[in-house]
């Protein structure tokens, strides 16, 4: 398996939790009633905001965070048992973020945090630089 089948696998974990919780975006009061249209949820359920333009009904709200918590774990897990593919990981979201470009590693420090150290994150950064 490779890096990007990891992501993938990991995408589709939160898109389905994304699915299950009725979580949709709105920025506007008519996306906001689009998506409870499209969510299936009526005026009758509270509604929560979970920051960024998301919202969900919020009954569904724990849940939401534990099954993110899990899905969490589940993909850490599985970064720390990728050692033979960590350097392609690794630079594959420093390409992501543009770190070659910028020389700014924050963001994948931040991303592989208690996945992968920053010693090793900047070991692969400097083999990789032309």
């Amino acid at each position: 398996m490779d890096y990007s089948t990891l992501k993938s696998q990991n995408q589709t974990r939160y898109d389905n939790i994304m699915k299950e919780c009725q979580v949709f975006w709105a920025f506007n009061d008519e996306q906001l009633k689009e998506g409870m249209k499209k969510s299936k949820i009526t005026k009758d359920n509270k509604m929560v905001s979970i920051g960024a333009g998301g919202y969900m009904p919020s009954k569904n709200l724990d849940k939401f965070f534990s099954a993110t918590k899990e899905a969490d774990a589940i993909h850490k897990k599985a970064l720390k048992e990728f050692k033979q593919e960590r350097a392609s990981a690794i630079d594959y979201e420093l390409n992501n973020y543009e770190c070659y470009y910028t020389t700014d590693l924050t963001s994948v420090f931040e991303l592989f945090k208690s996945v992968y150290t920053q010693k090793q994150i900047k070991t692969v950064c400097n083999n990789n630089v032309l």
